[in-house]
């Protein structure tokens, strides 16, 4: 399921964003002790977003149609890749040297898909520096298939691939070989 998927079905069938949001977590919760593709997570910080979507929704002060050009993400939730700026979580890269480094700031494209009413859930794993073709570093280990554990997931995305081919977020592009090796679809989105 793509986010506008997931953003279509929850405004369609009226299922509050709170839910969506937990039921990710606990996906996340089941399978992330396994393949370890979810490095740090910010699962309080994403329900109270996702109320405040709630919120926002209920209160009437949009109608349906402003609310889908306004955010056209709207409590969709999301995992970001580790080496990207989240503000307040890790932002090592897998380097040893930065492992203490948190995100002062949240990177371009983060700030965009919060704009757009995206909850990120947390970062998952890369490879070193974003240089290999594995997701496995000194700082996090490694992350796991999620089909068998004993397969790779693919770099440097590969911690974003293995959580979305595990069902604990939604689509947003990992590059091809995550794709390839945790056996999944994922097109590229243009509104970032």
């Amino acid at each position: 399921m793509t986010a506008l998927d997931t953003r279509l079905q929850r405004l369609k069938d009226k299922v509050k964003s709170s839910v969506v949001v937990q039921s990710f977590i606990s996906r996340i919760r089941e399978v992330n002790p396994i393949i370890n593709a979810l490095v740090y997570d910010r699962f309080e910080e994403a329900l109270h977003e996702a109320k405040a979507v709630d919120d926002l929704v209920s209160s009437g002060t949009q109608d349906e149609e402003t609310l889908k050009k306004n955010y056209p993400l709207l409590g969709v939730p999301l995992t970001v890749k580790e080496a990207f700026a989240l503000q307040g979580m890790p932002q090592s890269s897998g380097l040893l040297s930065r492992r203490s480094l948190r995100s002062e700031h949240d990177a371009t494209v983060v700030s965009r898909l919060k704009r757009a009413g995206a909850i990120p859930l947390g970062v998952t794993n890369c490879s070193e520096l974003c240089m290999w073709y594995e997701s496995s570093n000194n700082v996090y280990g490694r992350t796991r298939n999620p089909y068998n554990p004993q397969y790779i997931v693919g770099g440097s995305s590969g911690g974003e691939g293995c959580i979305i081919a595990a069902g604990g977020s939604v689509p947003f592009g990992p590059s091809s070989l995550p794709n390839m090796l945790n056996t999944m679809d994922s097109p590229r989105p243009y509104l970032i």
